[in-house]
């Protein structure tokens, strides 16, 4: 058994099954086109592969514990070399997009390998909070602050490859969902006479 077939046999039902829709166009320019997995662990090389029809030119996600995007990077390169992977940071050691790491200020995980990488994206927290507040405003997408950054950064490498005239299908995924950053509601106390 091949690991595409693998893939398909294992992951792709229960991410249908689970997930129904595989990705969703957010930005589309004549040249680029940016697609992102709904669910990022186990369905992001199947949608990276397979759902763009092996179309995938770049692989853009957000440094958390490195596990995601060196894994699927060197997965994506195995199936292509010319795929590029982006790893997107926080711009800074004190920012405020939970999940993710500044490398230069962290404990470096040992699957870490920036040499295996095309470039690392540094984001500011403003620009993360920015893109997941237009997401749940403009496309009913409610995610963290993290998956802001992973977006983020894809939309800035497409920008970038627009400007060059260079075509590309660009694929991130959201390491989160916004319902982790939500407070409990509260009832004030009255004092008991």
């Amino acid at each position: 058994m091949t690991r595409d077939s693998l893939a398909r046999e294992d992951v792709l039902p229960r991410l249908r099954g689970r997930l129904g829709r595989e990705y969703r166009y957010v930005e589309s320019t004549a040249s680029t086109q940016l697609l992102i997995p709904p669910d990022a662990s186990e369905g992001a090389l199947v949608v990276a592969g397979e759902q763009t029809e092996g179309r995938v030119t770049h692989f853009v996600t957000g440094i958390g514990t490195s596990g995601t995007v060196m894994g699927t990077g060197r997965r994506l390169k195995d199936y292509r070399k010319d795929i590029e992977v982006w790893a997107v940071e926080p711009d800074d050691a004190l920012h405020g997009l939970e999940g993710l790491k500044h490398m230069e200020s962290s404990i470096v995980p040992p699957i870490y390998h920036p040499d295996e990488l095309n470039g690392v994206i540094a984001m500011p927290t403003d620009e993360a909070w920015d893109v997941s507040e237009r997401l749940a405003k403009e496309e009913g997408i409610l995610v963290g602050h993290s998956s802001g950054g992973s977006l983020a950064g894809a939309l800035r490498l497409g920008r970038k490859l627009a400007a060059s005239g260079k075509p590309g299908v660009i694929v991130t995924l959201f390491p989160d969902r916004a319902d982790r950053y939500f407070e409990a509601p509260v009832q004030k106390q009255h004092p008991v006479p």
